[in-house]
Parts: structure tokens; sequence; C-alpha cells
């Protein structure tokens, strides 16, 4: 909705609603130094808290690994410094050393993010229209009316940023055991031990945050991998016709036969190993056929459009029409596709690592520590509780994602 004697496209707030200017003096120089505090102050307490929520974090992760940034980067400098001497040798922490740099960098990054909004949040006009109102905002406007899709991508931000933060802040290395005699079983709130310890004196938070990686790393990957492969399948089927055209779709339509679970356990049936690389490979080779149909379906409708023929009478090579021309112009119901394939490949990941299918132990992911704690849940519940509500918290973000995402990109549903 355009503004009286405004720009075009600049919005006009609801009837009522504060609209305060920019700060000035003290209170943007306050603004500039504290992330979020520019918002609190302008009356926008929703944008407010994801920001002070992502300072906490990083500012936690500090207190608590700070010790092991500052040890991570003496220990590569010493490295670095002996090599340019003229030794060679990889020492024998670079792996567990190398884990701490990139947590650290990701800490420098994040704060650098940080402060860097901040600055430009201290000098935005909020009263002032946009000098362009892009598809882009307009898309973003409409996310961000659905709250439950702003916090599952806030969500979904945080858990991802723990698994980069994972080595400052997980009390242990995930393999190591204590004394199982004195340490095995202990309930959450033991000394040393937040969320207590499995039958094997083995620390659950730190499992919990190095299963992240492993779990979140398959969901994301695998489902690129499917989007990615769908779409291009569908690209050549819709563009090309004829038996091209049937035998990805009967392809398709074979494998969504199968039961995607059965066809899953037949395949990992056939390998003796149960790397992460199999597991993303297998995952995302089995999920590629709803994304086919849909980008299938939406060049159908466009390969006929003036835009196109235009392209065709240039003399463009098909290659340039069909992936610049059509296939970013269909990509709006991939990318929710792409959000909802996520939630669902961690829910399969977690159920194929419940059966013991999935990577190798004592790799921690998710769904092996259920499957670790899944008979001992009367007398030791937090082996397999905290996982289990973490994969449901995971697959809800994406869920809520995918949801608002529709909605956004519904120009059915735009004022």
């Amino acid at each position: 909705m355009e503004s009286a004697g405004g720009a075009p496209g600049a919005v006009t707030p609801p009837q009522g609603a504060p609209r305060r200017g920019p700060l000035s003096g003290g209170a943007r120089a306050a603004a500039a130094a504290v992330p979020g505090l520019g918002p609190l102050l302008r009356g926008e307490p929703g944008v407010a808290a994801v920001a002070l929520i992502y300072l906490a974090a990083a500012l936690s992760t500090t207190a608590v690994g700070g010790g092991r940034a500052i040890e991570a980067v003496a220990d590569w400098a010493a490295w670095g410094a002996a090599r340019l001497a003229g030794g060679t040798a990889i020492p024998e922490w670079s792996r567990v050393r190398l884990d701490s740099l990139v947590a650290t960098l990701t800490l420098l990054a994040l704060y650098a993010g940080l402060w860097t909004w901040a600055v430009r949040d201290s000098r935005r006009d909020p009263t002032a229209p946009p000098a362009r109102d892009t598809e882009g905002r307009r898309i973003w406007r409409q996310f961000r009316r659905n709250p439950g899709a702003v916090g599952g991508l806030v969500l979904i931000g945080l858990l991802y940023l723990v698994t980069l933060l994972t080595p400052l802040l997980a009390p242990y290395l995930p393999e190591v055991q204590m004394d199982v005699v004195a340490n095995k079983l202990k309930p959450p709130g033991s000394e040393g031990f937040p969320l207590g310890t499995d039958e094997f004196a083995r620390d659950v938070l730190s499992r919990l945050m190095y299963g992240a990686r492993i779990s979140l790393s398959i969901g994301f990957i695998a489902a690129s991998l499917s989007v990615g492969l769908g779409t291009v399948l569908g690209a050549l089927a819709a563009w090309f016709g004829g038996w091209v055209d049937m035998a990805i779709m009967r392809f398709a339509d074979m494998l969504l036969s199968f039961p995607r679970l059965v066809l899953l356990l037949f395949l990992l049936a056939a390998f003796d190993t149960r790397s992460m690389y199999l597991i993303v490979t297998i995952l995302g080779v089995t999920g590629w056929m709803s994304v086919s149909r849909l980008v299938r379906a939406q060049i159908l409708s466009l390969r006929e459009q003036d835009f196109v023929q235009a392209a065709r009478a240039l003399g463009l090579p098909t290659g340039r029409i069909l992936f610049v021309h059509l296939v970013p112009n269909s990509l709006a119901p991939v990318i929710v596709a792409a959000s909802l394939i996520t939630g669902h490949t961690l829910l399969l990941d977690a159920g194929l690592s419940f059966l013991g299918l999935g990577v190798s132990p004592p790799t921690p992911t998710w769904g092996g520590m259920i499957s670790d704690g899944k008979d001992l849940l009367r007398q030791a519940w937090w082996i397999a509780v905290p996982p289990g509500l973490t994969i449901v918290v995971a697959a809800l973000s994406f869920n809520l994602v995918g949801d608002g995402l529709r909605d956004a990109l519904d120009p059915r549903l735009r004022t």
C-alpha cells in the first residue's frame, strides 16, 4: 500500500502505531554500542529481542570458551611461526585446535556482524520511505507478519550458530569417558555435568552439541542435494519434453511408489560402512522427486511466455534460456519445498540413527543418542529426552519457516 504523497511503494504503518524519528545524540551512540538498543528505543521490541538474543549468545560463548579460543589462536600462531622456520610436521592437536580456531573466527564474525548492524541501525530513520521498494523487501515484510515463521528462523540461526561454536561451548569432547564407576548415569545438575552422563560416563550436553553438528549438517546438505537434483531434472523434463520428460517422470513415479524408509533401508543394507557422506548421498538422491514435479509444472507454464519467446528469437542458447531465465522464475515454490524437505530429512536421519543405520558410533547423532537411551528411559531419562526435544524443535522450526515462506511468496496474500 502506498502512502499518500510519499514515494511509490512506501508502506504506511498501521493506524495508531507509534512512528518515532531517527535517534540523535547520546541515544544514537548508545544504540551503536549495544546491538538491539536502537530498535528498543524506537519501539520495535521484536527486532530488539532477536538482536539481544544473539548478543547474549556471543557474550556467553566468550565467557565460557574465551580461554580455549585464545589457546587455539596461540597454538596455531606458534605452529605457523615454526613452519616458517623450517618445521612442517602437523601437530597431534591439530584437529581439536582447528575446530576451536573455526569457532573463534565464527565468534569474531558474529561480533563484527552485530556491531556493524548496530551502527547502521542507529543511523536509520524509520519515518523515511525506502529509496526503492524491491521485491525482496516486499517478501520480507510479508514474512515478518508471521511471528511463528520469524521465531522458527531465529531458532534455526541459533541451532546452526551452536554447531559452529560447539568447540568453545561443550565441556568435553563427545567421545571422552570419565571414571565409569564414579560418573556413570549422573543426573542433570550434577557437578560438572549440566545434563548428566550416559551409561559410559560421557557428558550428555557435549554429545548433544557435537551431535547437532552431524545431524544438522546431514539435514542441510542432503536437502540441498535433493533440491538441486530435482530442479535440474524437472527443468530438463519440462524443456525437452518427449522421451526425456517420459523417462524422468516415470523414474520419479517408480521411486515414489516405494515407501522412502524402505528404499533407504534397502540402499543402506548394500553398504558395509555408515559414513556421513554415504548417509547424505542416499538421503539426497532419494528425495528429489517432489521438487522435480514442482519445477516441471512451473517451467511448463512459463516456457510459452513472451520473454521466453523473445530469448528464442534472439538466438540465445538453450542452457542460458533454461537456467538463467526459466529456472530463477520458478524458484518460489522450490524455496518453500527446500525448507520443508530439510526438516523432513532431519527426521529421517534421526530415524535411521535410531535403527542403528545412521553414522557409526561413537560419533554422536541425535537419533543415535535416543537409541542409546531408549532402554534406560525409566532409570536415566536425560539420555534420550534432550536429543528428542531438540529434534522436535529443529523440525518444527524448519516447517514454520516453510509455512512463512509459502505465505510471503504468494502474491495473492500481499497488500
